[in-house]
């Protein structure tokens, strides 16, 4: 127990109530499960950019639509726009 004591640093405690010694290595599982996190991550940032360049695309089409509009028009659509936003949420 004392030469165990003495190999620890203050730096190897865990933080926590109970302090412990962290582990020299990670766990074969846990190298696994963080590199598939890493590509999981990676597969969902790109379906999000995906998901906003619909949105953005979307947002342009319509701006270019609204854009065309008289001022009358406009205020009919944004009356239009804010009654669906107000019953869909």
């Amino acid at each position: 127990m004392r030469q165990l004591l003495r190999e620890w640093s203050v730096a190897e405690y865990a933080v926590g109530l109970y302090p412990e010694r962290a582990d020299r290595h990670p766990h074969v599982l846990d190298r696994v499960l963080a590199y598939w996190a890493g590509w999981l991550a990676l597969w969902a940032s790109a379906l999000l950019r995906w998901r906003l360049r619909r949105f953005a695309a979307r947002v342009l089409a319509c701006a270019t639509e609204l854009g065309a509009l008289d001022e009358e028009a406009l205020r009919t659509r944004a009356r239009q726009l804010s009654a669906r936003l107000v019953r869909e949420g």
